[in-house]
């Protein structure tokens, strides 16, 4: 199986990115997408976020059932407006994989609680997707996106934000998988909770760099992928390709 775990910037880079989708979707089980627009209006602002994202991905992905989870409503990245626009996070799962269960819960604030025009209040979601694969196995994908606030370091709601999400897969006990921009440094304390019994594939395999050519900001390492034991891993990379200002990771498995 193939999973591929993306920060779509809201679609800045549209036509690379659209041409990276079509590219993979025949190779691809699971895509699971950070940072998703969703609005019944075709908006494209002064620096080509599409807010209208997610009904974009369900047209480029006819194979694969989407589903969106809003973490903030009115906001286009900078400011809190008044448009019909949500922003969250979006798994797409291919059509002839089963589907048990998907849950959606808050590691940091709730629905809409961002303060004014505050990013660093801006709520994050995860979504935790269960499928089935040969065999009646069951896989759970936990989807996330962490909070924004820099530098991207240890403080008491990261370290909060990391034993929220590991409590969750601890009583989901499945075979798991968690991927997303967790908006974290490697040798951070709330990395640390996430590896407790489970690999960090950024760190097995030596990836320096998730940030790519277009991000100058901060060290080059926010976006992860971790399994628990079950998972073979058949490769894992993340190429520089130029859709976003995160790289896709890009992960092949199979279930033993």
């Amino acid at each position: 199986m193939r999973l591929v775990s993306l920060n779509l910037w809201g679609g800045m880079l549209f036509d690379p990115l659209m041409g990276f989708l079509k590219d993979s979707e025949q190779d691809t089980d699971i895509f699971c997408f950070q940072e998703v627009f969703n609005s019944e209006s075709e908006i494209v602002d002064k620096v080509d976020n599409r807010f209208n994202l997610f009904a974009i991905l369900e047209k480029t992905l006819p194979e694969f059932q989407g589903y969106f989870s809003p973490a903030q409503d009115g906001f286009d990245y900078r400011h809190s407006v008044d448009k019909r626009i949500s922003f969250g996070l979006a798994v797409f799962v291919r059509k002839t994989i089963p589907i048990e269960s998907l849950d959606v819960f808050f590691i940091f604030g709730d629905r809409n609680s961002m303060k004014g025009d505050d990013e660093n209040t801006l709520p994050c979601n995860a979504q935790c997707i269960t499928v089935i694969v040969p065999d009646d196995k069951k896989i759970s994908i936990c989807n996330a996106h962490g909070m924004p606030e820099w530098p991207k370091t240890d403080n008491p709601a990261r370290l909060k934000q990391s034993t929220i999400i590991k409590d969750f897969l601890d009583r989901r006990g499945n075979t798991q998988i968690l991927c997303g921009d967790l908006n974290l440094f490697p040798e951070t304390k709330s990395i640390q909770i996430l590896e407790k019994d489970m690999r960090n594939l950024v760190n097995e395999f030596e990836v320096k760099d998730t940030r790519g050519k277009l991000h100058q900001l901060d060290p080059h390492v926010s976006d992860y992928v971790f399994i628990s034991k079950g998972i073979a891993v058949l490769n894992f990379s993340a190429p520089d390709m130029g859709i976003s200002d995160h790289l896709p990771l890009i992960l092949d498995f199979s279930i033993s």
